[in-house]
């Protein structure tokens, strides 16, 4: 009899498995120590189930097949709560993302029951936080991949919870007078949800991980942070204000918080969360809070001495780096204050002279009684600002002898290579300010620097009433074309055109008398210069003024990236002009123009047809009067309109 054969093919794979890990079952669980509270899982544990098996009395949460690896630590709890945290977790055979499960116990489990468990609290990277401890009770977490048959490996932390992660555990804010000079370094890191609260009412949307502060009166800095004002007790919460990026200051502190408390009860006080825009920014932060309402005015010391006042650490681990820092003289009162912009500058120590006169002359320039010289430990590398405080009665002393003076708003910062003396000299820098403000019946005056050193106010009479009234640079096809415009003043001496890569170290690539002005026109001195080494990357230009008595003033710094065309097909250049106008065409030669000029009202008043040789054309333009033009230039079959000055 024949019988019925079926035949078949398989594929049969025999792989070594790795041995498995010493902690594969939890007699052999590795010990951990917790991380920080508020700090980064920096010394995070390497973790990889390579080998492990499935341990006996299958965690609760999982599935009735469930046939995983697992590896078992343990650690002490350091209060009721501690957060487990981990990161990078992917398939060690695929390369594939995973998730993480866990399932807690506080002894090796003889049945299915833990603590605590979830078969997955994230993918890739997750958190989850461990409630109901017991401080000082050893506990064993059994981590294991959330794919069935799929070893992971990962990194992970346990971290000691936050001491003002919940509302009833706020840490109190010092209040200062005048100034913040007690910030309280925080950190989101670690940070949960607290019971019963969502995204910020100003920034929905965002996590929900906060700390909390209590004061009577707060601003803040830090990372992009939002914060949270309420009055009552934890439970009973009232809103009265809600802040994202209340900063006045330039980026990144434009994105710090910033509230301010008025018409409170004396005494109230008032619960402060913050919470952070992006899980990426839930870390590190500084936190203050001041009485702006409480003066504290410098004291004028007449003699003659160089006052040394209270040195001050600026840097990221004070978390003053984007705050406005107070320096104070030697009896506590303020003089100055430093934006450091992101520079360590590590000590700072301010040296002020107060003079017995009520102003000081040099030459025919008087200047306030007072100059205050900064020095710092490590250099800068951003550009900083500064804040220098003067009284009424200074200022007035100074308006009674120099009539160029005739308030705060004309005041000026002349900078010195020299540290504190008794007299002005050295070689100058004039600092136009960039913003003054009442201090209660006082002022200061903020500027930008580049360095410190020594500092005068005055008000530069019969020296320097020298501006500029414009500034420009333009890519050209050969090149970059700088062009300038001054008062016409026969005090100017020279100028320097100054380059940069980075906006902050200048070097000299140009120079022009005061008579090698190419026009003049309403009092104004036009200069022009062409930069033909600027190749493709972006560069930075300003223009030093140099006075035939040495001083010196800076124009604004303009930016210019040397690859782009500006979206220009031509040029027109000296604009204003005098005499003669240049026309200059990117990529075209050989080609003829039809060039119209018409007045302000349309009328046309006159028409060139002439070749661009070389991509160049210069019109004369000497018979025209002075006033505004529109030019229509229509070559290679495309038409362009220029404005020029006369």
């Amino acid at each position: 009899m024949q019988g019925t054969h079926n035949y078949g093919s398989i594929d049969i794979c025999v792989q070594e498995t790795p041995p498995p890990p010493a902690n594969d079952e939890c007699t052999g669980a590795i010990p951990v120590s917790l991380t920080l509270p508020g700090t980064l899982c920096v010394s995070s544990i390497f973790a990889n189930t390579s080998g492990a098996t499935l341990s006996a009395n299958s965690p609760s949460c999982v599935s009735i097949n469930f046939n995983n690896d697992d590896t078992w630590y343990s650690f002490t709890a350091p209060s009721g709560t501690a957060i487990l945290r981990y990161s990078n977790c992917f398939e060690t055979t695929t390369t594939a993302g995973a998730g993480l499960g866990y399932a807690l116990y506080n002894s090796c489990p003889s049945g299915n029951a833990s603590l605590l468990c979830s078969n997955n609290f994230g993918f890739i990277n997750g958190f989850t936080t461990l409630t109901g401890l017991t401080a000082g009770n050893v506990y064993l977490p059994r981590l294991f991949g959330s794919n069935s048959n799929n070893y992971v490996s990962f990194n992970f932390c346990i971290q000691s919870p936050l001491q003002n992660d919940e509302c009833i555990n706020a840490i109190t804010l010092p209040v200062t007078n005048g100034f913040c000079t007690s910030p309280v370094i925080a950190s989101l890191n670690g940070a949960t949800t607290s019971a019963g609260f969502t995204s910020p009412t100003c920034r929905i949307g965002g996590p929900t991980s906060d700390v909390w502060f209590k004061t009577s009166a707060v601003k803040t800095a830090g990372n992009d942070l939002v914060m949270t004002a309420y009055t009552g007790a934890s439970g009973t919460l009232t809103q009265i204000a809600c802040d994202d990026d209340g900063n006045p200051e330039t980026f990144p502190s434009a994105s710090h918080s910033r509230i301010t408390l008025t018409g409170r009860t004396t005494g109230e006080t008032i619960m402060l969360r913050v919470t952070a825009v992006t899980s990426a920014n839930e870390e590190q932060f500084a936190i203050c809070a001041w009485d702006e309402t409480t003066s504290v005015l410098p004291l004028i010391t007449a003699g003659g001495n160089c006052i040394t006042g209270n040195a001050k650490i600026i840097d990221s681990a004070q978390g003053n780096i984007y705050m406005w820092v107070p320096i104070f003289d030697n009896s506590g009162n303020i003089i100055a204050e430093v934006y450091s912009n992101g520079n360590d500058l590590g000590l700072i120590t301010p040296n002020l002279f107060v003079n017995s006169g009520a102003v000081r002359q040099f030459g025919s320039r008087f200047y306030l009684d007072r100059n205050m010289a900064i020095q710092s430990a490590n250099s800068i590398t951003n550009p900083i600002k500064l804040r220098l405080y003067l009284k009424q009665t200074e200022l007035s002393a100074l308006q009674a002898v120099d009539p160029s003076v005739s308030g705060i708003t004309q005041l000026k910062i002349t900078k010195t290579n020299t540290l504190c003396q008794s007299a002005y000299s050295g070689s100058p820098t004039v600092i136009s300010q960039e913003a003054n403000s009442n201090y209660g019946v006082n002022y200061y005056l903020q500027y930008s620097t580049n360095g410190f050193s020594s500092f005068y106010l005055d008000g530069l009479s019969g020296v320097l009433p020298l501006k500029f009234i414009q500034f420009t640079v333009l890519r050209i096809q050969t090149g970059v074309s700088i062009n300038w415009t001054v008062v016409k003043d026969s005090s100017i001496y020279s100028f320097e055109v100054e380059k940069s890569e980075n906006g902050i170290q200048f070097h000299t690539i140009a120079s022009a008398k005061r008579d090698e002005f190419i026009s003049e026109r309403n009092g104004n001195w036009n200069y022009t210069i062409t930069d033909a080494l600027a190749n493709n990357i972006v560069f930075y230009y300003r223009i030093k003024l140099i006075d035939i008595n040495g001083r010196i003033i800076y124009s604004k710094v303009k930016k210019l990236n040397a690859a782009k065309k500006e979206n220009l097909f031509l040029s027109v250049y000296p604009n204003p002009a005098n005499k003669g106008i240049t026309i200059e065409f990117n990529n075209i030669s050989n080609e003829t123009a039809i060039i119209s000029i018409f007045d302000i009202s349309g009328r046309k008043l006159k028409q060139f047809q002439q070749i661009n040789l070389n991509g160049k054309i210069i019109l004369n333009i000497s018979d025209f009067k002075a006033g505004i033009y529109l030019m229509k230039i229509d070559i290679g079959g495309r038409t362009y309109q220029k404005k020029f000055i006369k």
